[in-house]
């Protein structure tokens, strides 16, 4: 093994707040509240960035789990009912579930050992 050994410290330029150096921090015309004149874009500025993943959460996660909610209490001529979880908590689909279960189980308690 190779030792390194080093003579003294050096001094790094800026301080522990900003370690970049004096003088050359980035123009960042966003932080002073004001975009364009106004003061009210620059809330909307910032949430722009958000917009496209709520989006993409509405319509891939939240719109499917609330249909697949609905059709699970709902029997074909539109009405309440509970018979569809009865025929989920029964016979073929009760035994995939268990098995699912233990799977799941198997695969996450499973360390990896060849990774």
């Amino acid at each position: 093994m190779i030792g390194l050994a080093v003579a003294g410290t050096v001094q790094a330029p800026g301080s522990v707040a900003d370690p970049g150096l004096p003088g050359l921090a980035p123009k960042r015309p966003w932080t002073s509240g004001q975009v364009h004149g106004t003061s009210c874009c620059a809330g909307l500025r910032r949430a722009a960035g958000v917009v496209p993943f709520g989006v993409y959460v509405t319509l891939f996660l939240l719109a499917p789990m609330v249909a697949v909610t609905i059709g699970a209490f709902q029997a074909n001529d539109g009405g309440f009912t509970l018979s569809n979880v009865n025929a989920a908590t029964h016979g073929i689909y009760l035994k995939a579930s268990g098995r699912a279960s233990i799977l799941s189980v198997l695969t996450s308690s499973y360390r990896g050992s060849w990774a």
